[in-house]
């Protein structure tokens, strides 16, 4: 659940929220640590009986930790601080570099566009053999683990230039297949129909397990001997080529649009020799895979952020990220004090609630 603030107003909680009021003594800003740390989402986790995470206040309440004198509880949670900011920052940082593969990605398709463009120009219709589209019956709940079973693609198997074969569904064994959608490796694929961000998007089949076939929401289109698909994907997927295809994008609300073939076919795209198109799909490989490094390093350094962080919570709580004070009041002695108030406190009585006349 790992979902933890420590209020700063008043106000009444919903029945899915639980609050707790820390005694004197028992810093709320530590109280919060304390909740965000590894072992108490571990122990929440373990409470949870049903289909959702749920756990109740006197459940949570019996989680036991060691609780430091009040002095060193503000010296944990100033140092906690202060790490934590130089780690926000840290992350920010990192999150700046997928921007900037983002960034580097769309430069090298714009630029190989304009290359390739200033060569020659054709209509998409002329650069293919042949447009199909697919087949959406109504398939089994759940994707196919073998490849000796058919399959329809969902959309989301097309990703910008990333084809995923596990997005599909299995047909149902009262429906025979139809192998002439089935897809190959070298078929271009592109959404036709969809939500605005996911109507127009192309992928390269590079290779994929057999029996699968292409879903009606999808276009395939297979290439002329002198096109490199690659090529064709990376163009269909440049800044120039998706800013055309969203003028010709049709339909009453962006929850719904749709590519038609005629339009889509009448798609001007750069057209150069084969020899140039292998040129540029090789400059395009490498720099998508500088772009790829960049993110996936990012992501290693995320995940090793959050486990120092983790650990950094873990030292706090051992009462070894701070030096300790034989100065300061014994926690023990804090919690005499809590026993005696809650010893004292008047028991809150339950009222039956009256029936109805």
């Amino acid at each position: 659940m790992n979902k933890v603030i420590e209020a700063s107003f008043d106000g009444c909680a919903s029945a899915e929220i639980l609050p707790f009021a820390p005694y004197p003594g028992v810093l709320s800003s530590m109280l919060k640590r304390v909740m965000m740390s590894a072992r108490f989402l571990e122990y929440t986790a373990s409470l949870d009986k049903g289909d959702r995470p749920r756990v109740n206040a006197e459940e949570v309440g019996s989680f036991e930790f060691q609780l430091p004198p009040a002095a060193e509880q503000r010296r944990i949670v100033a140092k906690l601080d202060a790490l934590t900011a130089r780690l926000a920052r840290a992350r920010a940082e990192l999150e700046r570099v997928s921007v900037l593969a983002a960034n580097l990605r769309l430069a090298a398709l714009r630029e190989a566009y304009d290359r390739a463009a200033a060569h020659r120009v054709l209509a998409l219709g002329d650069l293919i053999e042949t447009l199909d589209q697919g087949w959406s019956p109504k398939c089994e709940n759940y994707p196919s683990s073998t490849g000796d079973e058919w399959a329809v693609l969902k959309t989301t198997a097309v990703q910008a230039i990333a084809y995923r074969s596990g997005e599909n569904k299995v047909l149902p064994p009262g429906l025979a297949p139809r192998p002439s959608i089935e897809v190959k490796a070298g078929d271009v694929l592109v959404t036709r129909a969809g939500p605005r961000v996911r109507c127009g998007v192309t992928c390269l089949v590079e290779t994929t397990r057999p029996r699968l076939m292409l879903a009606d929401k999808m276009y395939r289109l297979r290439c002329k001997e002198h096109v490199n698909p690659a090529f064709l994907t990376f163009m269909l997927n440049s800044p120039q080529a998706l800013e055309r295809i969203e003028v010709m994008k049709t339909g009453i609300s962006d929850s719904g649009l749709n590519l038609t073939q005629a339009k889509f076919l009448a798609l001007e795209l750069p057209a150069p020799s084969t020899e140039v198109q292998n040129g540029l799909v090789a400059v395009l490989r490498t720099a998508f895979a500088r772009a790829n490094r960049m993110k996936a390093e990012a992501t290693r350094a995320r995940a090793l952020i959050d486990r120092l962080e983790a650990s950094i919570l873990g030292r706090a709580f051992r009462g070894e990220l701070v030096p300790q004070d034989p100065n300061d009041e014994p926690a023990s002695v804090l919690l005499d004090r809590i026993r005696a108030e809650r010893a004292a406190a008047p028991r809150q009585k339950r009222g039956r609630r009256a029936k109805a006349g």
